[in-house]
């Protein structure tokens, strides 16, 4: 079994770590700060996140979502390898 974490795409609705044997985990955490890949995907720095009114409600990814998603990415992974 193998673990990725899916790319940002549309309205979000959580981190997806996608399972390659089918299905998948989603993490969403709507308090915090976004992750640098929302802020990428934005094309944004927090400061113009903020100033744009982009964080008024819980559709993007916090960093605490995606730092999360990639442990339990990581986890699912060694857990494979063994």
């Amino acid at each position: 079994m193998k673990a990725k974490i899916d790319y940002l795409k549309g309205k979000y609705y959580g981190t997806l770590i996608g399972i390659d044997t089918g299905g998948g985990i989603t993490v969403w955490i709507t308090e915090g700060n976004p992750s640098q890949r929302q802020l990428n995907e934005w094309d944004m720095t927090l400061e113009e996140a903020k100033a744009d009114g982009m964080l008024c409600d819980a559709h993007y990814e916090t960093d605490a979502s995606y730092q999360i998603a990639c442990k339990i990415r990581d986890i699912i992974n060694e857990a494979s390898a063994k």
